[in-house]
């Protein structure tokens, strides 16, 4: 080959090669971009798993005794409980904290029946609201607010529910456990 077709040659070739490297770093840096992009969306993820778990201990260990709320949290897609009205563990009783249930929520109400050991036996006041028109996260909702409660005052475990079967709610015991997802 003559020293001037190799540079031919060599002037043709050129401007290919710097096309395919110029072509393999925008495929790198594409590839770059996509790993960032799926490490912030595992780091977020992660974040959130970490916000759930926080919120499922929280419904796990007991606060302190007085009447507690489920709000849902958007950011992490459960129930967060929290707290609306404290009392003092000495003065912490099922009647007292059934009396400031039915005071914050009336509706649909419900109705101390007794205590036998670490289980707070309760009836409910209006049963067809909670069990036919609530829905069934409202009704579950309602009767996790009723158990945090409740399970917040110290050596009472669980609540038994007393009242008719319905579409949206079920009698029975109930515990924290209950209301982790």
């Amino acid at each position: 080959m003559s020293p001037l077709t190799a540079r031919a040659l060599s002037a043709a070739i050129a401007p290919c090669l710097l096309v395919l490297v110029i072509g393999c770093d925008t495929s790198k840096e594409k590839e770059s971009q996509a790993l960032h992009q799926e490490i912030a969306r595992l780091k977020s993820e992660v974040k959130k798993l970490e916000d759930q778990k926080s919120i499922i201990m929280k419904l796990l260990t007991k606060g302190e005794p007085g009447v507690w709320t489920l709000d849902w949290n958007d950011s992490v897609g459960i129930f967060e409980p929290r707290i609306l009205e404290r009392y003092p563990i000495d003065q912490a009783t099922p009647r007292k904290i059934v009396n400031g249930l039915n005071r914050l929520r009336p509706s649909p109400g419900v109705d101390y029946i007794a205590q036998r050991a670490a289980t707070v036996y309760l009836g409910i006041k209006d049963p067809e609201l909670l069990t036919q028109r609530m829905g069934t996260t409202g009704a579950n909702e309602y009767l996790g607010y009723i158990v945090l409660s409740i399970t917040s005052i110290p050596d009472v475990e669980l609540v038994h529910f007393d009242f008719p079967e319905g579409d949206h709610a079920v009698p029975g015991f109930y515990s924290r456990a209950r209301f982790v997802p």
